[in-house]
Formats: C-alpha cells, structure tokens, sequence
C-alpha cells in the first residue's frame, strides 16, 4: 500500500511537538508502551476527551485556558496537533470538563463546561459556569450560563444516553468548594434543571469533584462514579470515590473506597470503558504519588503506572485500546506494545496553497518533517508531474525526523506529486508509516 501524502502544492496545515529525549519516561506494567506526544500546552495541564470519531479523526480532544481564549485541539496518537477551534471570553479563567459526544447524546460533537472564578476571594469560588458546544465545522454555541456570586456554580458534567427516565442528556455536579453541591440534569433541548441544591453523600458537608463518569460496566454499584477530594475541608480533608445513582431523584451515593487523607491520596481524574485492554476497570490519577492506580470494585487501590509530574487528566479511548494521560511535562500516550501508532507526517517545506502552482524562483530541493525519527530510501518515495511522468530525484536523512528531497532539474510553476509509501518506517519500533489516505 502506498500513501499520498501531498503534491509539493499542498499546504501541511498539521503542526505539532517533537518529544525530547531528555524527559523522564513514566513506568508503565510489561506489556504497555508509552510516548509522549504533545508538549504542556498554554502553560497548563489540559482537559481531555478520547475520540474516535469520522469527522473530527482519532486521537484525543484537549481543552485549555490562556488570557481568557480557551483552546480546542485534535492531538492524533502520532503527535500531529491541529486547533479545531477557539473560543473566546474575557472571564473564563479554566476549563472544568470537556467531553466528546461518542454517542451523539445531544446535538454537537463537542461538549464543554468553562468556569469564571467568583468574585468572593476568601476562598475563591466558581461564580459562573459557561457550556458550549461544537459541531464537526467548528461552529460554537453558547448553550447556557449558571451561577452568580450569591449562587456559584462551576459544573463538572457527563453525557449519559439515559438519565434514569430513558432520556438522553447529562448529569451535572458542582464543584465549588464554597456554595453546596448542586445536582443538576440537563434534557435534549440544553434546558439545565436542579435537581439538589446541596447534593452530597450522607455525613458529608462537601463534595469536591475530580473526575466524574459514567458506568458502563454495572460492577461498581451505580450509574455514576465520582471521585471527590475534599481537599480544603477544615475538619475532614479526605479523598473518596463514590458511585451515584438517581439523579432525577436528587442523587443516591454509596462509597467505593473509604475516606482517605488528602496528604495520601488526592484524586485528578478518573475513567471506565467496557472493552479493550483499559476495559473493565476504573483507572484513576493520584496527584501524590503521581501515578496511575487501578480501582476494584471493593475499593482496593493498586498502582498502575508511575513516574508522571503533576498528573491530573486522564481519557480512555472508546475501543479501550488507548490511555491519554496529561501532566505537567504534556500529553502521554500509552497503549499496549505492538499497537502503538507508526510515524506522520508533519510538515513540509516548501508549502503552498492547495492546489496552487510553486511560484517564484525555480527550487532544487524539498524537506518532509517527521513526527519522529524514520528510515527510509529512493525506494519508498515517487515524484510525478502534473502528467504522472517520473520526476527525477533523490533523497537524505534517513535515521533523522528529516526528509531532504534533492531534485535533477529544478522544479517551477507547476504541481507535483510526492508519493511516501508505507514502507518507510520508525527508526525506533520498524512501525510503518501512519497514514488516512
């Protein structure tokens, strides 16, 4: 099989990081590789949204908050980073969730909760919560404010196709540490109704949400599960993961793990997928030790993976066969040995508009950028002309992340062709090169 990756005409809009060598690598168990993927982003640890998706592509979904612009971009598990799009509000001050709609729960692929902080500083609150939604053509839609000084909300959120009633919808949870914890359900037409003012587990005046998913197994004893670190709590400063259960009724909460100190355990992010080699089980981010611990059903903690620096996000693909993870360091990928992605393309340079003929002076040569070192030669690449007759040429660097295409004759105003097939390779694992046609 061969892949087009471009004609010397086309504009590689892709950009993306280079992993450095010099970064720590996690430990993960035998069996599992990992590779870093994306750098830190906008100076933070992202949210994510593990996607598996024909419009939007496959990889993970991150979201985060700079100067009040807050950034939505596609990282495929090669490394190649695209902005879907951007949103700006001068008061969002972070991002609190955001979700892929794999199961076109509700219209837009693209779900997001962006909280402002309160205007109450002892302690700080979410004043406002902001949801938005984005389709697959990056329109944004503004679906709903909630919150005020006097009635702070900063929402965390899951899409479930079932509310309890046999709706589809979402399930909110609020997380500010200052104002109760509002239970709320949003229906099919972004209308958001509370359900609980102070919503929390029995004996529990506080419910600090850190993840929040959807059991899509049943073993862990409800229809959500909720990690809550009550970290600033005066007299119980404890981490618990709970499961909860009817929501329209106001939320019925039965603890999995016991209450732990926050000086030994304080959670970051959890997820559960039904199938696939991450299936069956709750992975969860422990922000002490910066691991990741696996979750029975009976609450035993086991570590997982170790070695991250401030880990928080973590996002399980839908075919479970996927782990993104964020920290302070960037995005990590982990995924089972042998199933890792091969390399991609980057850039290209020179670049042009689709389409569009090379203009100005005649070039001798061409450079492709690769997500990572490959090895190649003459043997896996074609040039042709805008007539399919052979272009002679040459080519370099192979062992490199550089491709250099030396031409015979100089190339002008026309369109060329350059064909890389899959027989190039990493230079790293002999993975063959990642390619969509």
């Amino acid at each position: 099989m061969q892949s087009a990756v471009g004609s010397m005409s086309v504009a590689f809009v892709m950009t993306g990081s280079i992993a450095t060598a010099s970064l720590a690598q996690p430990s993960v168990p035998a069996g599992f590789a990992v590779r870093r993927i994306a750098p830190n982003l906008d100076n933070s640890v992202v949210e994510l949204s593990a996607i598996q998706s024909a419009a939007f592509g496959e990889g993970v979904v991150t979201a985060s908050t700079s100067s009040g612009v807050t950034t939505f971009r596609l990282i495929e598990p090669t490394g190649v980073i695209s902005v879907i799009e951007s949103f700006a509000d001068s008061r969002v001050d972070y991002v609190q969730r955001v979700r892929f709609d794999s199961d076109d729960v509700l219209p837009g692929e693209i779900h997001a909760t962006l909280v402002e902080f309160g205007a109450n500083t002892s302690p700080p609150g979410g004043q406002t919560t902001i949801y938005i939604t984005i389709d697959s053509d990056g329109n944004i839609v503004k679906r709903f404010e909630s919150g005020s000084i006097d009635d702070e909300r900063a929402y965390d959120f899951v899409l479930t196709p079932d509310l309890g009633d046999g709706s589809p919808g979402a399930v909110f949870l609020d997380r500010d540490g200052t104002d109760g914890t509002s239970l709320a359900t949003m229906g099919a037409g972004f209308s958001l109704s509370e359900r609980e003012a102070d919503s929390n587990p029995a004996g529990n005046n506080d419910t600090d949400v850190e993840g929040f998913r959807e059991d899509p197994i049943g073993t862990y004893g409800g229809a959500f599960l909720l990690a809550d670190s009550d970290c600033n709590s005066a007299t119980f400063p404890d981490s618990t993961l709970w499961s909860l259960s009817d929501p329209l009724g106001g939320g019925s909460y039965a603890s999995i793990a016991s209450p732990i100190a926050c000086t030994l355990r304080r959670y970051g992010d959890l997820d559960v997928v039904a199938a696939g080699s991450f299936g069956g089980v709750v992975y969860i981010t422990e922000q002490v030790a910066n691991e990741i611990q696996q979750v029975a059903p009976d609450g035993t903690h086991t570590t997982w993976a170790t070695g991250f620096a401030g880990i928080d996000a973590l996002s399980i693909s839908p075919d479970g066969e996927s782990m993104y993870v964020a920290d302070l360091n960037g995005l990590w990928l982990i995924r089972p040995e042998g199933n890792e992605p091969g390399p991609a393309v980057l850039a290209v340079d020179p670049t042009t508009p689709t389409g569009s003929p090379i203009t100005g002076d005649p070039i001798t040569s061409a450079r492709v950028i690769f997500t990572e070192p490959v090895t190649f030669t003459d043997t896996d690449v074609t040039i042709t002309d805008r007539f399919g007759s052979p272009v002679a040429f040459n080519v370099s660097g192979s062992g490199s992340q550089f491709m250099i295409i030396g031409f015979a004759q100089a190339l002008s105003n026309d369109v060329h062709t350059v064909t890389i097939g899959d027989t190039l390779t990493s230079a790293a694992n002999g993975q063959p090169l990642y390619c969509d046609n």
